[in-house]
């Protein structure tokens, strides 16, 4: 998803001016580009042939742009800053204590959700959180789901879950969240669509005991319909994991995939649900799910390096070679957006 602070673009101004690597790009409905850097929000009307500089901040690692394009939220290091039109990235509380790591899962038109894990209080479990070989599981990791019904202006917590982390989410088209934790579970509920509460009043556990899901490290989660969903991420040791449910989210079964093919996953605007498979190796695709699979929607002859969905509903994808293209929201056009590079 411009696999937030895994990627690096550049963007260039005027012919000669200096360039500022961008870390995340979003894309509002009228074609507007939104881009971070470290340090900086950018904005391009453009087609990412120049960037202007809206306002500085410290720790930037991803933008979500209303739909509209009048204000963003940025993702920082430590917490979320909103810009609103003016030279500033104004701090947003988003839990009671500073969070550590902030992560959106969906937006549904104005309905946005995220989860936000609390700044640990012991050195343990902080230490435990710059660690890629060990479980993600401590009685110091307090997560919140949090819900927001302005594009991400404004934030209330809806839900907590101690002892883990969120890894993975979705708000399915039935209208269930699903969040898959670092301890191997699957929880969520129904969300109503007018308040951005959950309907039971707290998340439940959707997946059987003991069934440890995700993986080392799981990143996406789709359920094109009630029942059946997948989960998968890339372990630590071993390559690639994918699994699927048929059950709605209860059990699993893992299924074969290649080592290195990694794979995303998304749900577009218009309801359509693709995922990119073979992310970083020549010949990625694109599929679509229809009729109860995946069925190859695009292939890449070159390496595709990263993929989004937009604020307008659209999947972005970008190839090493630098090249954006947009899916539209219902799945059933292709637009050339423009040419980032990708630096090395």
């Amino acid at each position: 998803m411009f696999f937030g602070s895994l990627l690096f673009i550049v963007a260039s101004q005027a012919e000669g001016a200096p360039a500022w690597p961008i870390r995340s790009v979003d894309r509002a409905a009228d074609g507007t580009l939104f881009g971070v850097s470290q340090r900086a929000l950018y904005r391009s009307r453009d087609g990412a042939a120049s960037w202007e500089r809206l306002a500085e901040g410290e720790n930037l690692g991803e933008v979500y742009v209303a739909a509209d394009g009048g204000h963003a939220l940025v993702i920082a290091h430590r917490g979320a800053r909103l810009w609103e039109g003016a030279e500033t990235l104004w701090p947003v509380p988003l839990a009671r204590a500073e969070p550590w790591i902030v992560t959106v899962w969906a937006r549904a038109g104005k309905l946005w959700l995220a989860s936000a894990l609390e700044d640990p209080e012991d050195e343990e479990t902080r230490d435990l959180l710059y660690t890629r070989d060990a479980p993600m599981i401590s009685p110091g990791l307090h997560t919140l789901v949090l819900a927001s019904l302005d594009e991400g202006r404004s934030w209330r917590e809806i839900a907590a879950h101690g002892g883990a982390l969120v890894r993975a989410g979705e708000l399915g088209a039935d209208g269930v969240l699903r969040l898959c934790f670092s301890d191997g579970t699957l929880r969520g509920g129904g969300i109503d669509a007018n308040d951005g509460e959950l309907v039971d009043g707290a998340l439940q556990l959707l997946s059987a005991p003991l069934q440890h899901l995700g993986s080392d490290e799981a990143s996406w989660l789709l359920f094109p319909d009630a029942r059946t969903g997948w989960v998968g991420g890339q372990r630590f040791f071993g390559g690639a994991d994918v699994a699927r449910t048929s059950d709605g989210g209860r059990t699993w079964t893992e299924l074969d995939a290649p080592a290195d093919e990694w794979i995303e996953a998304f749900r577009l605007g218009g309801g359509a649900c693709v995922r990119v498979a073979g992310l970083w190796h020549p010949g990625a695709r694109v599929e679509l799910w229809r009729a109860g699979e995946f069925h190859e929607l695009r292939r890449f002859e070159g390496e595709v390096h990263d993929a989004r969905a937009d604020a307008g509903g659209g999947l972005l994808v970008r190839s090493k070679d630098g090249e954006v293209w947009r899916l539209s929201a219902d799945g059933g056009a292709w637009q050339r957006i423009g040419t980032i590079p990708v630096p090395k």
